[in-house]
């Protein structure tokens, strides 16, 4: 299901942004496979729900706290949208949006907001070639897209999407990195 458009995020609130709960249609949870320590470092999480209905109500709110590298991929560095497909495409990288975004799919570009990228997976090998004294590269990363929450703090952001690149060889694989993360040190943000 995760090659099925985005569909309008439903009326009333249901999840969290970072939960599959949230949507209508396919997400994409990310590659857990690999022995590398993950990027991304979750903190604290919580949901809330309506105690006085009991405790199978409806989720009424809920955060997750993680630490990680975090970059702005701005307007005036372009992103593009098929708003058939979802397809988002940024820093000459591309990605999937998870829902339907009314802020970045039908504003113009000049008044859509920035995105932001959340690192969460990145793994960068070399191993022996076929050839003795050869060597190979494979790198990979996956990432959320994020977009600012409504909250004045400043370090919270809501899901709106995945990105993922690849690349065998070292130096595209590493100057793609560079270019979103390159001198980033993590910081601590609010997903809600």
């Amino acid at each position: 299901m995760i090659d099925s458009p985005p569909q309008p995020r439903p009326q009333s609130y249901r999840a969290p942004s970072w939960s599959w709960a949230s949507v209508d249609g396919g997400v994409r949870p990310g590659d857990s496979s690999g022995s590398e320590p993950q990027d991304l470092v979750v903190l604290e999480a919580a949901t809330y729900w309506d105690a006085a209905t009991g405790p199978f109500s409806s989720v009424t709110g809920g955060f997750i706290v993680v630490k990680s590298r975090i970059s702005a991929a701005t307007t005036s560095n372009s992103y593009t949208i098929d708003s058939e497909s979802g397809g988002i495409e940024f820093l000459r990288l591309s990605g999937r949006l998870d829902a339907v975004e009314p802020e970045i799919m039908t504003l113009p570009h000049h008044q859509r907001p920035d995105i932001y990228l959340l690192e969460c997976r990145t793994s960068g090998n070399e191993y022996g070639g076929e050839y003795y004294g050869e060597i190979e590269f494979s790198g990979s990363c996956f990432g959320l897209i994020l977009l600012r929450s409504g909250f004045d703090d400043g370090q919270s952001f809501r899901r709106v999407g995945w990105f993922t690149f690849y690349s065998e060889s070292s130096d595209a694989f590493w100057g793609n990195w560079n270019r979103i993360w390159g001198g980033k040190e993590r910081s601590k943000i609010r997903i809600v």
